[in-house]
């Protein structure tokens, strides 16, 4: 299917309601098959991405807290996408594809309403690069736990933090 297929609407908040309700064009049978249950996943996610940007007051920066959130968002979708990858068949897996082109579309959506516009396929790159940088991070943190744990009996140190990382990447110029 040719990804230029789904036009994006022109509404700022067209692609959460289409992400939310899992109104896709070309898919006759959204809840019966693995599609439907990989649509349902993301539709949570989609969701619980605005919990924390709801809780921030009027004003306050939210670069730190949109960062915190996409960095939980990629690490829960990443698992997801390699398992659609590695065991379903093309419908599952051009299912996964749509919803991943949806997130990014989240993911721009809230980069212009923070006042830094981003193409669709920046906003692709950067959920990439986040799930890399979660599932490193991730691993790390693995690792550091159980060498603490070891060889101290506790954690004795803070976990390294990557905001300051990821703030950098949420503000670097759009590449098209």
């Amino acid at each position: 299917m040719d990804h230029d297929a789904v036009a994006r609407p022109l509404g700022l908040g067209a692609w959460r309601e289409v992400s939310r309700t899992g109104a896709l064009p070309g898919d006759p049978d959204p809840d019966s098959t693995a599609a439907g249950l990989i649509r349902r996943w993301y539709q949570h996610l989609a969701v619980a991405i605005d919990v924390p940007m709801e809780r921030l007051p009027p004003g306050e920066d939210r670069l730190p807290e949109l960062v915190r959130a996409w960095l939980d968002l990629a690490r829960r979708t990443e698992p997801v996408r390699r398992h659609v990858a590695l065991t379903s068949g093309p419908r599952a897996s051009a299912e996964a594809e749509r919803q991943a082109r949806l997130l990014a579309g989240l993911l721009a959506e809230d980069l212009a309403l923070m006042g830094a516009p981003a193409p669709l396929r920046s906003a692709r790159d950067l959920l990439a690069e986040l799930a890399t940088v979660a599932a490193a991070e991730d691993a790390a943190g693995r690792v550091l736990r159980d060498a603490r744990r070891s060889l101290l009996g506790a954690e004795t140190a803070p976990r390294p933090h990557l905001l300051a990382r990821l703030a950098r990447i949420l503000q670097r110029p759009a590449t098209a």
